[in-house]
């Protein structure tokens, strides 16, 4: 994988401006937020448990923003080295024995 020169953008012209039909998808939503915001609040108590937790969660996502998911990296180290032994049986003595290498 190929690194950025150190103090060089990989992006040197930034992001693209947004075109005039993105900002009036933007405008129009915008306007609809107070109504949504509403509509979420109604569902909160909606006797389904399950479409007022969702409303409720959405109502606290876009306030606060989704809990990050923290990941253990321990978790993920690969297992100590195993022994493995092999034996076989003698057929001299009939007793178990190692195999060697």
């Amino acid at each position: 994988m190929a690194r950025f020169e150190k103090g060089k953008s990989g992006n040197p012209s930034g992001r693209p401006k947004q075109t005039a039909e993105e900002l009036d998808l933007i405008n129009a939503c915008k306007s609809k937020a107070a109504k949504a915001l509403d509509k979420l609040e109604a569902l909160m108590d909606s006797e389904n448990e399950g479409i007022a937790l969702k409303a409720s969660l959405a109502i606290i996502e876009r306030a606060y923003g989704k809990p990050r998911q923290e990941i253990d990296m321990t978790a993920n180290q690969p297992p100590e080295p195993q022994k493995i032994v092999i034996t076989y049986i003698d057929p001299k003595d009939g007793k178990e024995k190692p195999l060697g290498c």
